[in-house]
């Protein structure tokens, strides 16, 4: 699962960005902070050493080799049926369809290790098409397999142990990680299981940036690791929406094409 370990819908947090170009600089600056000179505390070590065990161990995750997960995204009064297909070590491709007026309408987004791409299908006419890095930059980092927890020091990851916090009435182990960028975000480990229970980063919404979180309030057992299967999302601490993953299967016979941009052959009518 869209890194199943940590997190597998933070890109759906994403907000279309309505700013001129000196301004989204301006803002995305705000959202950057220096890296710790001391690199990762021992404190933090210690935590993710506890919460790769209490998922089922380092060596049974790595055995996960792809999922695909199939669930109901509700936003308002909106139902979406999902479809997530997620390959080792950083491929990916999300479904969304909703049926409106009887027909079947689908957006497909794809990543797969090189190039981002969408298919709107709920365009007649429409083709699919790469997408930039910049726009697509939510749906690639979600493209680690693994997440940022597993392996994080080679990926570049600091740490830093920010104390004992309350979250939904809980106690909980607060870690604050810094991307190699000075991007960071914010993972609440249940005191008593090691489960991250909460994500938060802070969003650039329509030049304003906001505190955005993703809640796991589920987790369930998948070829003997403990993954998530209900999500809700977060703006500023208000519910929009939520995610039930109905199934997730693991280590599938898997096309690895169905990650690349679809070849669709173009139709052409010719008029008499």
């Amino acid at each position: 699962m869209r890194a199943f370990l940590t997190s597998t819908l933070l890109f759906l947090l994403v907000v279309p960005v309505f700013a001129q170009p000196n301004e989204a600089e301006s803002i995305d600056a705000k959202l950057r902070e220096a890296i710790p000179d001391d690199g990762t505390d021992a404190a933090s070590k210690k935590i993710l050493e506890t919460h790769l065990r209490s998922l089922g161990g380092l060596g049974r995750i790595m055995t996960i080799r792809n999922t695909v997960s199939k669930g109901i995204l509700k936003e308002a009064k909106e139902d979406y049926d999902m479809v997530y297909y997620r390959a080792a070590p950083d491929k990916i491709r999300v479904e969304t369809s909703q049926t409106f007026m009887g027909r079947p309408q689908t957006l497909i987004e794809g990543y797969n290790g090189e190039i981002a791409w969408e298919y709107d299908k709920r365009s007649e006419n429409a083709f699919p098409k790469e997408v930039s890095a910049k726009q697509a930059a939510d749906l690639i980092q979600e493209a680690d397999f693994y997440g940022p927890l597993v392996n994080w020091e080679e990926k570049g990851y600091v740490f830093k142990y920010e104390g004992e916090v309350k979250s939904r009435g809980r106690k909980h182990y607060l870690l604050k990680m810094f991307y190699p960028n000075g991007r960071t975000v914010y993972f609440y480990f249940d005191a008593k299981t090691l489960l991250v229970t909460r994500v938060g980063r802070e969003k650039n919404v329509r030049n304003t940036l906001v505190d955005t979180d993703v809640y796991y309030t589920k987790y369930d057992r998948v070829d003997g690791i403990w993954m998530p299967v209900k999500y809700e999302f977060a703006l500023e601490d208000q519910i929009f929406g939520s995610l039930t993953l109905d199934s997730i299967e693991a280590n599938q016979p898997m096309d690895l094409e169905i990650f690349n941009v679809p070849k669709i052959k173009e139709r052409w009518l010719r008029k008499n």
